[in-house]
């Protein structure tokens, strides 16, 4: 599991990054990718399912986001 020091700051990132990358809700966006960095799994499995569960909405930004939010 991700620690995350400060989750708002972090949902306001994400929000403002997501928002240029696809049509998608980038609020809702941010509150699944927030999910996912909560889940009870360890940080090299996290980045494959990031990966997998953002492919769909960001298609070929999904590895820049990834690799920038990691």
């Amino acid at each position: 599991k991700m620690m995350i020091e400060n989750p708002e700051a972090l949902k306001l990132w994400l929000t403002a990054a997501l928002a240029p990358l696809c049509d998608a809700d980038p609020v809702v966006l941010a509150k699944h990718v927030l999910a996912l960095l909560n889940k009870q799994i360890p940080d090299s499995e996290l980045r494959g399912a990031m990966f997998d569960e953002l492919d769909v909405f960001l298609q070929q930004e999904t590895k820049g986001f990834v690799d920038q939010l990691f």
